[in-house]
């Protein structure tokens, strides 16, 4: 996911040169974490966090890493850019941590990865989805979800072959790198496919009243065969509830942002009708993999995995274990080398390979649907080749 334009910060801003960090036989092996359990995008990097603890304290409990122990290091983001960068600093500069996972949106990685990258520190994106952050970023940067295209790609294709639609509306914040990126590359693909767009709306980051936007796709006739919403945590529900209970009936299809328990709380079960969305992962208790994970942060937390964010979370320090375990050392160097190459990485979000330096890693998007409230898989897909 990516909510806004990032700022860049980095150690030049301060006058520092880090030599990259190296974990002492005698010390834990620090790893830094940032997630916002505060602000807008506390309902999605929560979860992660507690998917990365839990990641966290089942290694240790295995024995850590060359026979040490991870000392994961937090920082409360509070879904702000300035919160993030500055706990990107603090990670580096004052905690001297070897590598970082954390994030789920791409403004916040690309307000706080060059700190990391300058520093040589290996820093995992967990759930921001533009295809081609690390190649923003430089060789440091390392993304675990698919990246938009994808996502915006499949939604297009389910569309059209699930749902039979010819046409559609599309509705998207217009402040937002990740809500252009995933209306773009749908728009692309639905009419690339012999769809048609009939109309596209956007409005501003804050807006509560979606009444104009509503009025112009009950003014379409015939109506849109499906809507396209691409919005951000929060947008979604009030949108969703403000059309149905404006008569709208279309299917409404959305993006990763839509998997938060607050959509069907804030949105109404009732008004979560003919809804769908893309995600990192359904939690289907027939993958085994899967199943333990559930019962392990069943067993952690007391609640079932609210979203795909926490195993995003979890898969995030389990790919940097991984390395970690590969490489000759504990550098970060040597620790961000090994990622490079991890060819068939396999998480509960999925498998993946990791070795494409210049964009998002090559995984298949899980298609939901939300019935009485509940979030129901349809199955996982990859694009259609062109």
């Amino acid at each position: 996911m990516l909510r806004r334009t990032f700022l860049v910060a980095s150690t030049a801003a301060i006058g520092v040169a880090l030599l990259p960090a190296v974990a002492s036989a005698a010390d834990t092996i620090k790893m830094g974490a940032i997630y916002s359990l505060t602000g807008s995008y506390a309902t999605i990097e929560d979860p992660a966090y507690k998917g990365a603890k839990l990641a966290v304290k089942q290694v240790n409990a295995a024995g850590g890493v060359k026979g040490q122990q991870i000392e994961l290091i937090q920082y409360d983001g509070k879904s702000t850019l300035a919160d993030i960068a500055n706990a990107a600093q603090r990670l580096v500069h004052e905690d001297k941590v070897t590598s970082i996972v954390g994030v789920t949106d791409s403004g916040f990685y690309l307000a706080s990865a060059p700190i990391a990258q300058d520093a040589g520190i290996p820093y995992i994106d967990t759930g921001g989805t533009v295809p081609n952050l690390p190649e923003q970023i430089g060789e440091y940067a390392h993304m675990m979800p698919f990246g938009d295209d994808y996502q915006a790609y499949v939604a297009a294709e389910f569309a059209m072959k699930d749902l039979g639609a010819k046409t559609a509306f599309v509705l998207r914040d217009g402040d937002s790198d990740y809500t252009r990126a995933i209306a773009k590359f749908f728009q692309e693909r639905f009419q690339k496919r012999g769809g048609k767009i009939i109309e596209e709306s956007s409005y501003h980051t804050g807006d509560t009243d979606y009444s104009s936007h509503i009025t112009k796709i009950r003014g379409t006739s015939p109506p849109p065969d499906v809507i396209y919403a691409a919005m951000n945590p929060g947008d979604d529900a009030t949108f969703v509830r403000q059309a149905r209970e404006a008569g709208v009936k279309t299917p409404i299809i959305g993006g990763d942002a839509f998997d938060n328990p607050d959509l069907v709380k804030n949105g109404g079960a009732n008004n979560t009708v003919d809804l769908y969305f893309t995600t990192h992962m359904a939690f289907k208790t027939d993958n085994p993999l899967v199943a333990k994970f559930i019962d392990a942060y069943k067993a952690e937390y007391g609640i079932p995995p609210e979203n795909a964010f926490a195993g995003l979370g979890y898969d995030s320090v389990n790919l940097m274990v991984d390395a970690m375990n590969k490489a000759p050392d504990l550098s970060s160097k040597a620790i961000n080398d090994a990622i490079f190459t991890i060819t068939q990485f396999t998480g509960v979000t999925g498998n993946a390979d990791f070795s494409n330096k210049k964009r998002a890693p090559d995984k298949e998007v899980t298609i939901m649907s939300v019935k009485d409230g509940i979030f129901v898989p349809i199955g996982n897909r990859k694009p259609s080749p062109e």
